[in-house]
């Protein structure tokens, strides 16, 4: 079952950058999988050259400090570029 999530996930995000693309916008995609330090890590790397961020979550409601995940509210912190978070 696990990996029917994961494969459709991965599915509908190469459907929604293969859009993207379409339209001439250059972008990336990652899907965390599981806790990691995935702030410092994509900082470093894909997002030297980005000038947007634009990351989903999964929380309804309520206040952004509890609901949002560790990495999402890393990334609002520590990125130089804007990041828009949409409910997925």
């Amino acid at each position: 079952m696990y990996t029917d999530i994961k494969k459709d996930a991965q599915n509908s995000m190469e459907k929604k950058l293969e859009r993207l693309r379409s339209k001439g916008i250059s972008c990336e995609g990652i899907i965390e999988q599981e806790k990691t330090p995935l702030v410092d890590t994509f900082l470093a790397g894909p997002a030297g050259n980005c000038d947007l961020i634009c990351m989903g979550d999964e929380s309804h409601g309520g206040l952004l400090g509890t609901l949002l995940g560790s990495n999402l509210r890393d990334m609002i912190a520590k990125s130089p570029v804007p990041v828009i978070v949409v409910r997925s």
